[in-house]
């Protein structure tokens, strides 16, 4: 119970309290990762910073064999749904006018091609 309490039940192999608390994990490495760009002032460039990353993964499980793939995905579990938090901001940007919409229909279709995948 105290280890879940710590967020990190994911990495001890511990088994969670209830089924929602797979969640948590995915979260707190993505409330890290916003905040890591926002105190070195990437959160601007956060839109190419994504497309950069999911090409790299993408490229990743094509190119690596299967294993690698797995053993990335299973180590950094955000990774699996990074394309639809993606997908999310991309929605975000546009609405706030911070990119054009031709960008907005090449990241978009980009996030959901590669969370499909």
């Amino acid at each position: 119970y105290l280890i879940n309490l710590s967020m990190f039940q994911f990495y001890f192999n511990a088994p969670n309290v209830n089924q929602p608390h797979w969640t948590r994990i995915v979260e707190l490495i993505f409330f890290t990762m916003m905040g890591e760009l926002f105190c070195f002032y990437h959160f601007p460039r956060l839109l190419q910073i994504g497309v950069v990353i999911s090409v790299l993964l993408a490229s990743i499980a094509n190119f690596m064999q299967a294993h690698v793939t797995t053993e990335l995905f299973n180590w950094m579990p955000f990774f699996t749904y990074l394309a639809l938090f993606l997908s999310g901001i991309v929605v975000y940007f546009l609405d706030q006018k911070k990119v054009t919409q031709r960008f907005f229909m090449f990241c978009y279709s980009w996030f959901t091609s590669v969370s499909c995948a």
